[in-house]
């Protein structure tokens, strides 16, 4: 009987361990994302050639990247810094 009720409080245990993480991992989404916006600048310019380069070798990874031109590094920075922007990653010089 003593085995009986040592089993049932590991299943219990083990039980509730597995729902917390299942809530945990859905509540967290630990999982990267497969999108990433991308501020270029202006078609044409060098900056958006080497994004559509950048878009190839990602896409053959899975990962979709969006392209949004811009008026250069200046404009591309700025997206960057913006609390709200969408923007994930942007080419910029600064001297």
């Amino acid at each position: 009987m003593k085995n009986r009720y040592r089993l049932l409080f590991v299943l219990g245990i083990g039980l509730v361990a597995a729902i917390g993480l299942t809530v945990a991992f859905s509540l967290l989404n630990p999982t990267p994302s497969r999108k990433i916006v991308m501020s270029t600048g202006p078609e044409g310019s060098a900056y958006a050639q080497y994004a559509e380069e950048y878009r190839k070798h990602l896409a053959k990874n899975g990962i979709e990247l969006e392209l949004r031109s811009s008026g250069g590094a200046r404009e591309n920075l700025d997206r960057l810094q913006v609390a709200n922007s969408d923007v994930d990653l942007a080419f910029i010089t600064m001297g």
